[in-house]
């Protein structure tokens, strides 16, 4: 299958409430209503939400969406697609405190402060898994460097790297994983390698990204019955990985972190 067997749709500048709008109104497309799945059904992790340390405005920024889908012959198949915000940002000084969640915040108060919105950040780049070896995630970012290039503006993204969250890497401090490269001099984490060969340069990390804190009752709500003894780190399957979680026995919380890499690509 080649590149040109997909087609690539934008929606710039909307809120999310008015992109369910128009996702409801296309949902017999069924590109349209995989993103309302993704995005609007409920599930048991969505009430995640509601133990996260840090606020996390999503919901109340305007959104730029990049929908790549392949057409046939009477619908068309969701490939993959990415989601953009902007914010102000002039240097590594300006990096949002907390990552992604910190970029939700920063864009919601940039915008309300009429600040120059002179960057976009992405927030996410998803492929669908039947299209993950067809060079999808080159044509969203491809798409997001074009955007950014079109309108004069930065471009810089707060990676969550897979391979954080395998056995090898999970226990790792996070500032010392961040260095790790492969002979090639690149990151070995296979996503962040993705967007360093498509020319993105290291601006820095974040260690809380997303950084949710619960009780032990809640925490086995969501993933099950795990043991917590003594105060210290614990390696638990969560989340589709390997998480290497902190348990406070005094407190009776268990905080989970998720860090980020910060690049930014060359426009």
């Amino acid at each position: 299958m080649t590149i040109e067997a997909f087609e690539i749709e934008k929606i710039e500048s909307i809120s999310l409430l008015d992109v369910k709008k128009k996702f409801d109104e296309n949902k017999n497309q069924p590109y349209f209503k995989k993103l309302l799945e993704y995005y609007f059904d409920y599930n048991k992790l969505n009430d995640l939400q509601n133990f996260r340390t840090f606020p996390n405005f999503f919901k109340k920024i305007k959104l730029n969406w990049i929908l790549v889908y392949e057409k046939k012959q009477n619908s068309n198949i969701l490939a993959g697609h990415a989601i953009m915000c902007k914010i102000n940002y002039n240097n590594q000084n300006d990096l949002p405190e907390n990552g992604w969640s910190g970029t939700t915040v920063k864009s919601f108060n940039d915008e309300g402060q009429k600040k120059d919105m002179n960057t976009y950040v992405g927030l996410f780049v998803h492929i669908e898994k039947n299209f993950r070896e067809k060079n999808i995630s080159k044509i969203l970012i491809k798409e997001m460097k074009n955007q950014a290039k079109k309108e004069n503006k930065k471009l810089i993204i707060p990676l969550r790297p897979p391979t954080r969250f395998t056995s090898d890497y999970c226990s790792m401090k996070f500032s010392d994983y961040v260095k790790l490269k492969d002979k090639e001099g690149y990151h070995i984490d296979f996503w962040v390698k993705i967007h360093m060969k498509f020319g993105a340069k290291y601006l820095g990390f974040c260690n809380t990204s997303h950084q949710h804190k619960m009780d032990v009752k809640s925490f086995k709500k969501f993933f099950g019955k795990f043991s917590f003894n003594e105060t210290g780190y614990y390696v638990v399957k969560i989340l589709g990985g390997s998480h290497n979680v902190y348990y406070d026995k005094l407190e009776e919380l268990i905080t989970i972190n998720q860090g980020c890499i910060w690049v930014e690509h060359s426009i």
